[in-house]
């Protein structure tokens, strides 16, 4: 429990104006009294969530779920001239290809984290990507007016602090996808591939700053792991839409990941999200719900049945086991069967002392095999 994070993200999601919001949606008290508890029996304030979901998320989906239909029918009739609508002709506009991977950190990449940065080399490195022409585009706070435009509210609410930073990265990954397509991977998600990236580099020990040896070499990397793992790489970047999913196959309303998606330009169902997320922004000024895009997809998912079911499927769950591992000793056997069933992995930015200090963790593995690259 972490006390000023939650002071922190109170500011970062509205501060007062929040609870101005919650107050007129009677769900203040009730969010209160979640945090007192979390207070009391010491638990992290992420106990308050479920509250959200009871009181916040049913008046959004009343809120917005008539306009789907409505935003749906516009995109499908205005198709035609979508390009010219966009300016995707502009010739100041980037060139780009469906072999794009867009990343973002918008403090600029050399002020991100080492694990940021060991998980952007994983993808630059990837033998994989490399051999199928992918390029990763750096996006932060720069640079981003060089690939879109957004409408000038939610600039100025961005550049007011109205708008989180993982809110507007929301926002632009929606519209880079719309614009040129690609594949979306957060700043935080490793790619461990196919299984021989770091076994084809030629030292054949990584020696970490207090002496420690990991051997590279993988006695399970067989040839049909790297097959398995060589069609979902296939599947995840080449489909017309693709995110990971905690829903159960075929399930719809799906249920989201946000952190990697791919998507062909002009995506339907991204075009209908990315009004539906201009729809909030133009009513609100602050985070009713952290996880609104999340709830708009599954609720737009439900206009678009033949596109979700042609999505190839993945669990979400298999890609955040590694992160719930990575304070453990190293244990090679241990990293390739957690590497076997997926070949990324949703890490996070925010590391605590103690997995910092242990040199023999998966963590400081991560940013010895992949940070040195």
């Amino acid at each position: 429990m972490d006390f000023r994070k939650l002071i922190t993200r109170y500011k970062q999601f509205g501060g007062f104006r929040l609870v101005r919001e919650y107050a007129k949606l009677g769900a203040l008290w009730p969010v209160l009294k979640a945090g007192v508890r979390c207070l009391v029996k010491r638990r992290s304030f992420k106990g308050i969530y479920p509250e959200v979901l009871k009181r916040i998320e049913p008046f959004l989906v009343q809120k917005y779920v008539l306009q789907i239909p409505q935003i749906a029918q516009k995109v499908r009739n205005d198709n035609h001239n979508h390009n010219h609508n966009h300016n995707h002709n502009d010739a100041s506009t980037p060139s780009t290809s469906s072999a794009t991977i867009w990343w973002c950190w918008l403090q600029g990449k050399d002020e991100a984290p080492q694990i940021v940065k060991a998980c952007y080399a994983s993808l630059v490195h990837d033998e994989w990507l490399t051999a199928h022409g992918y390029e990763v585009k750096i996006i932060d706070n720069g640079n981003w007016r060089e690939y879109v435009e957004l409408p000038g509210y939610i600039v100025e609410k961005w550049e007011k602090g109205r708008i989180p930073a993982a809110m507007f990265s929301d926002l632009l990954r929606v519209e880079l996808l719309i614009r040129y397509g690609g594949t979306w991977i957060d700043s935080t998600v490793l790619c461990t591939g196919c299984g021989t990236q770091i076994s084809q580099i030629p030292q054949k020990e990584v020696t970490n700053t207090n002496g420690t040896n990991y051997t590279n070499n993988s006695e399970l990397a067989t040839d049909s792991k790297l097959s398995t793992l060589n069609s979902q790489l296939k599947h995840f970047m080449n489909a017309d839409l693709f995110v990971f999913q905690y829903t159960k196959e075929g399930s719809v309303p799906v249920s989201i990941s946000n952190w990697f998606i791919t998507a062909r330009k002009d995506n339907e169902v991204l075009r209908v999200l990315q009004e539906m997320l201009y729809a909030y922004w133009r009513d609100y000024d602050c985070v009713l719900d952290y996880y609104i895009f999340h709830l708009f997809f599954a609720m737009i998912s439900k206009e678009y049945p033949e596109q979700m079911a042609a999505m190839p499927y993945a669990q979400s769950q298999r890609s955040l086991v590694l992160l719930h591992h990575w304070g453990e000793k190293f244990d090679q056997r241990k990293w390739d069967r957690l590497t076997s069933e997926v070949c990324f992995h949703k890490l996070a930015f925010r590391v605590s002392e103690d997995v910092k200090k242990d040199k023999e963790n998966y963590y400081n593995y991560i940013l010895t095999d992949y940070g040195r690259i």
